[in-house]
């Protein structure tokens, strides 16, 4: 008894919940960083768009609070035994409100923070040594860069449950689905930290913001927990 008087309490509403893979495509801007690049004797970088993300969606009432981290993957560049690798890193949090209460079908404007990184790696190949103790000191230009900037996520989502078998258990059912959605908003970078060598700070470096539209689509495993009535008829 007391169990089912702390379920109860607990599934007074349902919670809805989910776990997804996500891609979306957020355009990038590069043009300073190539332009030094080049200007150094490396060639430019390809185009950093496609973020690749594992998020979570949680749901109570129509409140809901979604959670995500994610990477571009690596573009590179080679030029005279240099090569130059650029990806970047973002963790985020929105929050939102469904206006479509009741239904399969979920739509929510949301608000949001981002914090992203994005990080530059040079491999200096023209060492002209394997002997560690001559590398360790021999003057190559194999580094690593990263700059730390944060933005506010605008947008709306749209989700569709497909559901599948639900779960009985003695005083809650979890209604099992697969969710498939999209997201459209725009990301505004509120600003840039400096670029860092390791733990040392730099100046001079590419500061243009990287604000832009962005669109993501995902799928995942979705559940919606209930508390069982005493009229349910069982497994």
């Amino acid at each position: 008894m007391p169990d089912s008087i702390k379920v109860s309490h607990w599934l007074r509403t349902p919670i809805y919940g989910s776990f997804s893979i996500r891609a979306t495509y957020r355009k990038s801007n590069l043009n300073q960083l190539n332009n030094i690049l080049v200007h150094e004797g490396l060639a430019g970088l390809g185009n950093s768009n496609l973020w690749l993300d594992l998020t979570s969606f949680h749901m109570r009432h129509e409140l809901l609070l979604e959670d995500g981290i994610g990477f571009t993957p690596t573009v590179q560049s080679t030029n005279n035994g240099m090569k130059a690798l650029y990806n970047q890193f973002q963790l985020y949090l929105r929050l939102g409100y469904n206006v479509t209460p009741n239904t399969p079908v979920r739509l929510f404007p949301f608000v949001g923070a981002n914090l992203s990184d994005g990080l530059l790696r040079i491999h200096d190949n023209n060492t002209g040594s394997n002997d560690f103790a001559q590398t360790l000191m021999g003057g190559s230009r194999s580094r690593s860069y990263n700059q730390w900037r944060f933005g506010i996520d605008l947008g709306a989502g749209l989700d569709y449950a497909i559901p599948a078998k639900p779960k009985h258990y003695d005083y809650f059912t979890v209604e099992r689905n697969v969710p498939i959605g999209v997201r459209v908003g725009y990301f505004i970078q509120t600003n840039n930290s400096d670029w860092y060598l390791d733990d040392y700070k730099l100046v001079n470096g590419p500061d243009n913001k990287q604000s832009a539209f962005f669109v993501s689509v995902n799928i995942g495993l979705g559940y919606v927990l209930r508390k069982r009535n005493s009229t349910d008829d069982g497994y």
